[in-house]
């Protein structure tokens, strides 16, 4: 089975990792429409957990033109980026829009998708200081099979040299 996210270990505390996550992708156009703190709401139900937020970022013109290809995207919108600790480090999973696609085969919404990924993965290695170079990744397509694909799809991209490979 093909992974559907990247977890990167972040160089920065949760809550400066969490800031850099919301302010980048303001900077990159993308809007934070809310941040889940999800340790502080399972906390005020009785349950303890280590630090845990999910950042939901979106881009009206592409969430318009994924959705224009297929409604029903909207059960994967918006982004989500996770912020947690683990063992007293602090991680970073976000959701590869590419696989999104998968679940629409036919709707044609490959290179946008491919276009949104490109930019939430360089929010997300801006965020944690590595900028891309030393985060620990478990999981990341190669840039033979993403070339590939993208050459399928007539996207204009080309793989990113910095995105950390299997």
């Amino acid at each position: 089975m093909t992974n559907f996210e990247t977890t990167i270990e972040s160089t920065k505390s949760f809550d400066d990792t969490v800031k850099a996550i919301e302010q980048i992708a303001s900077e990159q156009g993308f809007r934070v429409l809310h941040t889940h703190d999800v340790a502080a709401t399972l906390a005020e139900k009785g349950f303890r957990r280590d630090p845990l937020k999910i950042i939901e970022i979106c881009n009206a013109r592409y969430a318009s033109a994924l959705l224009e290809k297929d409604v029903k995207v909207s059960l994967m919108l918006p982004c989500p980026i996770s912020v947690y600790k683990q063992e007293g480090k602090t991680f970073v999973s976000a959701l590869l829009p590419s696989r999104i696609a998968d679940f629409f085969p036919g709707a044609g919404m490959e290179p946008i998708a491919n276009e949104v990924e490109k930019t939430a993965l360089a929010i997300v290695r801006e965020a944690i200081g590595t900028g891309g170079a030393s985060g620990r990744p478990n999981h990341q397509r190669n840039d033979k099979e993403a070339s590939s694909r993208m050459a399928k799809e007539g996207c204009p991209n080309t793989p990113d040299p910095l995105l950390p490979r299997r």
